[in-house]
């Protein structure tokens, strides 16, 4: 039964395949490396409806600026400070909660290719 389910799932993601390598280019070219920290807001604006689509319940949650106003000042940071909360229901006795973060560091020198955009290499 096992080597069935993943039939159908390796089916599945087959069939969804353009749709997921467009969602993760999408993902990928917002930059949101620190410093300075910016596109918060821009990358919680694209998630929200694709996690919703997923049938999860989407909050913004948004950092009051005085919280985080003199950080930005003496760290050269710019831009809002913006978390994604997504919760989804599905009536199970236990959750699994997935806690990650939005920015990543800046690229740095030596890419072979652009750090913010997708590259399809076939095998």
């Amino acid at each position: 039964m096992e080597e069935r389910k993943r039939a159908v799932l390796a089916k599945s993601v087959e069939r969804k395949e353009k749709e997921l390598i467009g969602w993760l280019t999408e993902l990928v070219g917002i930059p949101t490396f620190v410093p300075p920290g910016e596109n918060y807001g821009k990358i919680v604006d694209w998630l929200f409806p694709v996690l919703e689509g997923f049938g999860f319940q989407c909050e913004r949650i948004e950092m009051p600026e005085d919280v985080y106003a003199a950080k930005q000042k003496n760290d050269e940071l710019i831009g809002e400070r913006v978390n994604l909360l997504a919760t989804k229901d599905t009536g199970a006795a236990e959750s699994v909660v997935i806690y990650t973060h939005l920015d990543v560091v800046p690229a740095g020198e030596g890419w072979s290719a652009p750090p913010f955009e997708t590259v399809i290499k076939k095998r």
